[in-house]
């Protein structure tokens, strides 16, 4: 649920809040200096990548018979998630300096 509104926020912001403004880089690097965007922006990406990560994991788990396997593929996607999650916190790093 919290994935959908944050996905509803960021549709209507960025493509209904200000009808006939053109979206450009500058202005979303411009956006990502105030706090309020950068968070919204990180917990949105937190959000997608376990729906995402925890989606694929449960259709997996359909095919990966025994405990110890299981517990691999957790191990497995929990550091995909991880992994990911702080590649997207690095390349925020020329935004909010």
């Amino acid at each position: 649920m919290a994935i959908a509104a944050l996905l509803f926020a960021h549709l209507w912001i960025k493509h209904f809040g200000n009808p006939g403004k053109i979206i450009t880089f500058q202005g979303s690097a411009e956006r990502l200096h105030q706090p309020l965007w950068l968070i919204l922006g990180i917990l949105m990406i937190a959000g997608i990548l376990f729906h995402s990560l925890y989606g694929l994991r449960s259709i997996l788990m359909d095919y990966v018979t025994g405990q110890r396997r299981r517990r691999v593929l957790l191990r497995w996607f929990l550091a995909a998630g991880i992994l990911f999650f702080i590649v997207y916190l690095f390349s925020l790093t020329p935004f909010v300096r």
